[in-house]
């Protein structure tokens, strides 16, 4: 009530500013303002990669640690591009480390497996480079008992898990209360 007799007592020195600048024909016809629109970035991956032009090894540069908020674990990787294809995780065809979990007889798509458990995008990588990347995984109870598999992934055109140094499994996890344990039921190092 008190805004609304404020709006009627308002005299002419009192109207809300003009905006600093007008809108543009494109704002208007779009609804959009395009200065405020972040440039796109000119590395980012929005066509498919080639099965030849595809290749990355995957490697782990240390043992599981619990991660800094005590939620899950952190597990770094070191990817090299050995394709002729950059990787980036940036684009609508983006290549990320997928993680999935293995379920019955180590097969994601048997009883207990989950194919799309988590992403984790990978910086820039011309052919040759290499980083090392940390994957932080949620102590989920769907990893009790169970492996983990790190394979790259281009997203919405294929996973790259068809040999053995494309992917990594680890495991199998346990989940000791709001902690991931190692497959003897010690909680994982800080």
């Amino acid at each position: 009530m008190l805004a609304a007799l404020a709006a009627c007592d308002r005299t002419p020195s009192q109207a809300p500013a003009e905006p600093a600048t007008m809108p543009t024909a494109t704002q208007d016809a779009i609804g959009i303002d395009p200065q405020a629109t972040a440039p796109a970035d000119p590395n980012a991956i929005d066509t498919p990669i080639p099965d030849e032009a595809f290749g990355a090894t995957l490697s782990v540069v240390g043992p599981p640690r619990m991660s800094a908020s005590g939620t899950g674990f952190d597990i770094v990787l070191q990817v090299a591009n050995t394709g002729t294809s950059a990787l980036y995780g940036v684009g609508s065809k983006q290549v990320n480390i997928g993680v999935q979990i293995l379920g019955d007889k180590d097969d994601v798509e048997a009883s207990g497996g989950v194919r799309d458990f988590m992403r984790k995008g990978l910086p820039y990588l011309s052919q040759g480079a290499q980083s090392n990347v940390v994957v932080t995984v949620p102590a989920d109870q769907r990893l009790n008992g169970r492996k983990l598999r790190f394979a790259l992934v281009q997203e919405h055109v294929r996973w790259h898990e068809d040999t053995p140094e494309k992917r990594i499994d680890l495991g199998p996890f346990r989940i000791c209360g709001s902690q991931v344990c190692d497959a003897a039921g010690q909680p994982l190092p800080n």
